[in-house]
C-alpha cells in the first residue's frame, strides 16, 4: 500500500451503520418525530459549517418533537447511539504503525465533533481531525478538500493520489476524484476494503 494518508468517514464508516437518531427516539422514547428531515435538511445544514449553535437550534424544535427533556439531555441521548466498528479502528492502528497518516473526515457540527474527539477517543486514534462544524466548511466543500490536502503534504504526500479518501456517501467519493484524490466508496464490507488498501 503506497498511500501518505489515509481519510475516514464518521457516520457508516468507523461508526457502524445502525437505528439513526429518529429512530431510535421513537423505539427507545416512545417518540414520534415530525419534522426531523426538516431539522437536518435546514438548520442541521449551517451547523456542520459552524454556523449556530446545536442546543439553540433543538430548542427551536424539540417539543413539537414531543421531547419533554432538556436540550442538553436530547444531545446527550442524540451522542450515546454510536457503536465503533472495532475491525475499522483496528485497521487504523496497523496503518498507522506502517507510517500512514489516518484523518477523521466527517460532516458533523461542533458538539459532536467533541464527543468523536473525546467522548469515542478519536483524538487519540486520527492524526488529525477534520470536523465541518469547526472547519466552516464541508464535504464535497472544495476547501474542505484543500485543508485536507495540506495536512496531507505535511504529512509527506507529494502528489493528491497519495491521499485515499473513504466515504459512505457516493457523492462525495465522486467529488473527493474530481479533486483528485484516489478515493473509495465503502458500503460496509470491511474484507473489500481491507483487501483494496493490500494490508
Amino acid at each position: 500500500m503506497s498511500y501518505k494518508a489515509v481519510c475516514f468517514d464518521a457516520d457508516g464508516m468507523i461508526i457502524k451503520p445502525g437505528e439513526n437518531f429518529s429512530d431510535r427516539l421513537a423505539k427507545e422514547k416512545g417518540i414520534e418525530l415530525t419534522g426531523m428531515s426538516d431539522f437536518f435538511k435546514g438548520p442541521f445544514q449551517k451547523l456542520k459549517r459552524g454556523k449556530g449553535n446545536l442546543k439553540d437550534e433543538l430548542e427551536l424544535v424539540m417539543k413539537g418533537w414531543g421531547w419533554n427533556g432538556t436540550a442538553e439531555e436530547l444531545i446527550a441521548f442524540w451522542m450515546s447511539g454510536d457503536v465503533v466498528d472495532e475491525d475499522i479502528r483496528s485497521l487504523i492502528n496497523q496503518l498507522k504503525k506502517q507510517g500512514v497518516a489516518c484523518y477523521l473526515t466527517t460532516n458533523n457540527e461542533a458538539v459532536r465533533g467533541d464527543y468523536l474527539r473525546d467522548g469515542l477517543g478519536f483524538g487519540e486514534l486520527f492524526d488529525h481531525l477534520f470536523v465541518s462544524g469547526k472547519l466552516g466548511h464541508a464535504k464535497p466543500d472544495k476547501e474542505y478538500f484543500e485543508l485536507v490536502w495540506k495536512q496531507a503534504q505535511e504529512d509527506g504526500a507529494t502528489t493528491k493520489n497519495d491521499v485515499l479518501f473513504c466515504d459512505d456517501e457516493l457523492e462525495i467519493v465522486e467529488e473527493a476524484r474530481a479533486f483528485g484524490f484516489d478515493a473509495y466508496h465503502y458500503v460496509g464490507d470491511f474484507g473489500a476494503f481491507k483487501a483494496y488498501l493490500a494490508v
